[in-house]
């Protein structure tokens, strides 16, 4: 009994064996080769065990083929990582074509993770030719040859990237070569909150590098286009920097021979935005925020229009100048307005400042601290109004350091109507409408010079009080009213009475007493003022031997010899003996200058040439 149950044991166990091996059995490649490694790199044999399971069986026949590469030579997985693929035909090195009609798909996706990676590199490394690092093209009419996408939504990141060696190389180069439609040659967009949507940096430290170069040859195309898109905040349509010593943050070039185009064109739509915004942030030098420049000898190297208040506002945050305007032959600033207000206003609201300060430093020639010009027949060439209600104010103030310079020149060329030269006027109660200073100690410098060409004009014309401060010379003097006996068409004039002294007249008339004779009471400054006294007297209806019986002696004198009754006129004249005058007496005699030696006052009044008078001399090369 116990036989036949260890027999019936036996008989399952072989029979569970049995099924176990037969699958393994039957998979067995009949006459196989022996077994033997397949050792990374070698040739193709079919007695390599790929699976390394000490077996060969169907499973290494099936993983052979996606295990050994173009070469025959054996991969460690399927993998083309790490290899190189070198051909010399033409045509592409490698092509790999995506035929889906839709979707978002991708000929080729690449990705890195790496922290300093790229997920697509590509590499042109012949030294000449128009090559490219990578050419991105696209038939759609609303695709994209290159997209560039940095999905982080903050930190310094880059959509595209594209950099250059050579001295003629392209960092990144886009081309829309349609004629039509708006098209871009390079796109960028960012969506980071500190992202760029093209950034371009040359960071060479000498040469003439260019940071983001753009060039369009269509006659109304865009070199560079920048668009600021945000209704609000800080935005710019284009930002470009270069921290080269001699380089350019951003530089825009068109070079189409005609046509409206623009070299570097910059849009805002935000209220506070700008379309072109340039920033010099050194702290020192010559630095310039914008710089514009035109070879044209009818172009602008810049040109702005506005709708607002301002076409254009300059501000500046210093102790310096808002615009300094330098040219080397013509006029530095030059405005016009066919019907506004002013071609130039100048406002300052500093209490030593000045509205309009011209400068000419030039040491010698006929230079203008300011010009002014109007050819209206009632214009007015400088209009200069001081409108502070009290206070030390001046109209116009011109200043010029040159020899033969003026301070303020004004110039209207109008032949007929009401026109002026220079105008300037002030409402202060201690103002001047025209205000002329001449500071050097010594010269015949003039404060206020007036020439007139006509016969019948006058070289200055006041209208009210004049007063001297200082001595008047004149070559003659008089005076000029309306006739009395006919006022509608006569005038009448007398002339000045001329000393070689600096005399005064008094006169009067005395009537004798009692005793035939008579004091005559005089100013109590009287004394004062006058010395060397002169006298004469003359009797009115009768002759009597009148005299001088007392002279000038506590300002009086004493008329006697005639008889009671009898009528004396009598005139006395003394000679000025005040500081000022004693300070400042005419000569009668004097030498000329040496510079004036040879002139005349008058040269044609003495029968020589009008070339050989003094202002003829002044005023041989008067300003235009």
């Amino acid at each position: 009994m116990i036989s036949i149950v260890r027999v019936t044991a036996l008989v399952v166990v072989l029979i569970f064996l049995a099924l176990a091996m037969g699958p393994a059995s039957a998979q067995e490649m009949p006459d196989g080769p022996a077994v033997a490694a397949c050792p990374p790199g070698a040739g193709y044999a079919s007695g390599c065990d790929v699976d390394q399971d000490s077996d060969i069986d169907i499973l290494d026949v099936q993983r052979t083929a996606g295990h050994w590469n173009s070469t025959g030579a054996y991969t460690a997985g399927h993998t083309h990582w790490g290899e190189t693929w070198t051909g010399a035909t033409g045509g592409h090195g490698l092509s790999l074509d995506n035929t889906a009609a839709s979707d978002i798909a991708y000929g080729l996706s690449a990705r890195s993770a790496s922290t300093n990676g790229a997920g697509v590199y590509a590499w042109a490394n012949s030294p000449t030719g128009l090559t490219y690092g990578v050419w991105g093209e696209s038939s759609s009419t609303n695709g994209t040859g290159v997209y560039g996408l940095a999905t982080p939504a903050n930190g310094t990141t880059y959509g595209v990237w594209g950099q250059s060696n050579s001295s003629d190389g392209r960092g990144l180069l886009g081309r829309a070569t349609s004629l039509t439609g708006y098209t871009y040659g390079v796109w960028g967009q960012s969506d980071s909150s500190n992202g760029r949507g093209v950034y371009g940096i040359a960071d060479a430290a000498n040469g003439v590098t260019t940071g983001v170069f753009g060039e369009s040859n269509s006659p109304s195309g865009r070199g560079v286009y920048g668009w600021a898109n945000a209704a609000t905040g800080f935005a710019y349509g284009v930002h470009g920097r270069s921290d080269s010593d001699n380089g350019v943050g951003v530089s825009g070039r068109t070079t189409a021979a005609n046509g409206f185009t623009i070299g570097v064109y910059g849009h805002s739509e935000s209220i506070g935005g700008y379309g072109v915004y340039g920033a010099a942030s050194a702290g020192s030098g010559a630095s310039i925020g914008v710089y514009g420049y035109s070879t044209s000898g009818a172009g602008y190297a810049g040109l702005f229009e506005g709708n607002g208040a301002d076409a254009l506002f300059v501000q500046n945050y210093a102790s310096g100048r808002a615009i300094q305007a330098v040219a080397a032959t013509d006029t530095a600033v030059w405005a016009k307005t066919s019907s506004g207000l002013a071609g130039i206003d100048g406002w300052n609201s500093s209490a030593t400042g000045r509205g309009v300060s011209g400068y000419a430093s030039a040491a010698t020639g006929a230079t203008h601290g300011v010009w002014g010009q109007s050819a209206s027949t009632s214009g007015t060439g400088v209009l200069g109004v001081a409108t502070a209600a009290s206070g030390d104010t001046t109209g116009v103030y011109g200043e010029s350091a040159s020899p033969d310079g003026q301070g303020v020149y004004g110039k209207t060329t109008a032949t007929s109507g009401y026109t002026y030269g220079v105008y300037g006027e002030s409402a202060s109660t201690n103002g001047r409408g025209v205000y002329g200073l001449a500071t050097a100690t010594s010269g015949s410098a003039i404060g206020v010079y007036g020439v007139t060409g006509s016969s019948s004009g006058y070289a200055g014309y006041f209208v009210g009080p004049v007063h001297v401060l200082g001595t008047l010379s004149k070559s003659a003097g008089s005076f000029k009213i309306d006739h009395p006996l006919d006022p509608a068409n006569q005038y009448l004039s007398h002339s000045f009475v001329e000393s070689p002294d600096m005399m005064n007249i008094y006169n009067g008339n005395a009537t004798l007493d009692g005793d035939g004779e008579a004091w005559v009471e005089l100013p109590a400054w009287f004394e004062a003022l006058n010395r060397d006294f002169r006298y004469q007297l003359t009797t009115i209806g009768g002759w009597a031997p009148v005299y001088v019986a007392r002279k000038i002696s506590g300002n009086r004198f004493q008329i006697a010899g005639g008889d009671p009754g009898l009528e004396v006129s009598w005139q006395v004249t003394g000679i000025r003996q005040d500081a000022y005058a004693n300070a400042h007496r005419i000569p009668v005699e004097e030498e000329k200058p040496v510079e004036e030696a040879g002139l005349y006052l008058h040269p044609v009044e003495l029968g020589l040439d009008a070339e050989l008078g003094l202002d003829y001399q002044r005023n041989l090369d008067p300003p235009e």
